[in-house]
């Protein structure tokens, strides 16, 4: 009836009954790769790492082989000096008759 009368009063929040589980993401990881590889036998496994490791030796992180990015950085490098080099010829075109010219 005076519910109106309670100014200073704010309602009260809901309160649920629950309760939080822990959840271990490296556990749940490791348990997936359990049951993917449970079917196999030892020698399976042992050429599944053996596979695994010489890939890992053959790529860096990106994926791609040590012999595409050295590939790669030579093809950069030349280009690089190539673009230096044409910079430098079209310079010494413009500068040199005007410092040979200063010089005398």
């Amino acid at each position: 009836m005076f519910k109106f009368l309670k100014i200073g009063r704010t309602t009260r929040n809901r309160s649920f009954n629950y309760i939080p589980r822990y959840y271990d993401e490296r556990k749940e990881r490791l348990d997936a790769i359990l049951d993917r590889h449970a079917d196999r036998t030892d020698a399976d496994r042992m050429k599944a790492r053996i596979s695994a490791g010489n890939k890992r030796m053959r790529t860096n992180r990106g994926g791609t082989t040590y012999r595409e990015q050295s590939k790669a950085m030579f093809v950069r490098v030349l280009l690089i000096l190539l673009a230096l080099t044409t910079i430098a010829y079209y310079l010494v075109g413009i500068y040199l008759p005007s410092i040979a010219a200063y010089l005398e």
